[in-house]
Parts: structure tokens; C-alpha cells; sequence
């Protein structure tokens, strides 16, 4: 995360010294002030000043606290670009591999990454620390369009799509600024149709609402 003062030499020490094992250890400091004064060349002003930039970086981007997750392949550039569609890291986490798929730049092997670590025992333990040592896991969402390709639509999805389950379809379309709705009105800009659709396409041609199949709907969102 770019921590001030906390460089491969004060990460050795630290971790020479038991106090550091991972990253969450290194919030967990401040209760163990007596203990960094006792190691070479860490004075208390030393000790202030690391401790006040481990402070400052609970509130770090959270693409930079992505980036510090040692998740393979998910380096600085890709979590800008993922966090680009995201809030909070809680959405990240329940996120599917088919969503990120549809970031430019995230390929199968990242998506896959992600998806696991966010999964796993282990990352699921990385992330409740952090929060208990309160790191923050918001931030706004940008608004720009060419990010947001949804941006202020009000969307209904109907029938069966071959390559998202509703509620995967429902994230993507949230997650990149749509909103989405159970039932055609007139306030819906679009319906995206599936196989079997029902009465919502009749009724969406009956308002003239924009109608498009998913293969349409994957081209807008690329």
C-alpha cells in the first residue's frame, strides 16, 4: 500500500523480530509500542512517525488495499481497473469470475484468482481483520459513462440467458451504474431478453421500450 517509512528493511526487522507474519500485522502494531522502541535504530520518533503512516493507510484507496492482498496477477494496474466498478470490497468479494470478465484488461486466469482468494478460508480471515482493525472497505463509485456504460438506466432482464444466472446479471448491470427492476414500466430504457421471455416483451413493445438479446447487452457493456 505505499505505507510512508515501511520499506523492505523495516518490513525485515519486523519480521526478524516475530512482530510481522502478514499484512494485517502491521495495523495491529500500535499495541506493541514497547517492543519496536526495543529494536535497533527505532527511536520514539521513529516509532511515532511508523506508526502514524500505518495510521493514514486505513484509508487508502481500495485499490491500493487490493493490490497489497498478494493475490496472484492482481497487481497495481488491475485493481484500479477492477475498483473502477466496484464501492466496497464486500461487492468485490461476492463477485462472480463472468463479471470480471467483462472488465477490460481482467482475463480468466486473474478473474480466477480473485474469485478463489475471496473464497477461501484464508482470504475471507484476511479481510474480517482488516475491517476489525478498521481499514476502510468503501469508496465512491466514479461516475464517468465510458466506466459506467449502465449509467441512469432502468433495465428489466426476462427469459433465460445462457451465460448469466439472474443474480450474476443483476451485479454486472448494478456494478456498472443500471439499475435493475422486476417489472416493465414506463420508465424502463431497456429490456434484455433471454430464451422464453413472457409477457414482459409484449409489454415492452407495447411502450416502445428498447429491446435486446445478451448478446447485444455483452457488446454495450465491452
Amino acid at each position: 500500500m505505499d505505507i510512508d517509512g515501511v520499506g523492505p528493511s523495516i518490513i525485515d526487522q519486523l519480521y526478524e523480530a516475530n512482530l510481522v507474519r502478514d499484512y494485517v500485522d502491521l495495523f495491529k502494531l500500535k499495541h506493541k509500542r514497547d517492543r519496536l522502541l526495543a529494536l535497533d535504530r527505532m527511536g520514539t520518533k521513529s516509532v511515532d512517525n511508523l506508526l502514524k503512516s500505518i495510521e493514514a493507510a486505513k484509508n487508502r484507496p481500495l485499490a491500493q488495499l487490493l493490490a497489497a492482498l498478494s493475490i496472484e496477477l492482481v497487481g497495481s494496474t488491475a485493481s484500479k481497473l477492477i475498483m473502477k466498478y466496484y464501492t466496497d470490497m464486500d461487492s468485490l468479494s461476492m463477485t462472480k469470475e463472468i463479471n470480471l470478465l467483462h472488465i477490460d484488461g481482467v482475463g480468466p486466469e486473474l478473474a480466477r484468482n480473485l474469485v478463489e482468494f475471496f473464497e477461501s478460508k484464508t482470504g475471507q480471515k484476511v479481510i474480517s481483520d482488516l475491517k476489525f482493525m478498521g481499514v476502510n472497505m468503501t469508496q465512491p463509485k466514479e461516475k464517468s459513462s465510458s466506466k459506467q456504460p449502465l449509467a441512469g438506466k432502468t433495465i428489466v432482464v426476462t427469459g433465460t440467458l445462457e451465460n448469466f444466472k439472474r443474480d450474476e446479471i443483476k451485479q454486472l448491470i448494478t456494478s456498472l451504474g443500471g439499475k435493475v427492476t422486476g417489472a416493465v414500466s414506463k420508465n424502463t430504457d431497456l429490456l434484455v431478453c433471454g430464451d422464453s421471455p413472457g409477457s414482459k416483451l409484449n409489454k415492452a413493445k407495447s411502450l416502445g421500450i428498447e429491446v435486446i438479446d445478451e448478446q447485444e447487452f455483452r457488446n454495450r457493456i465491452n
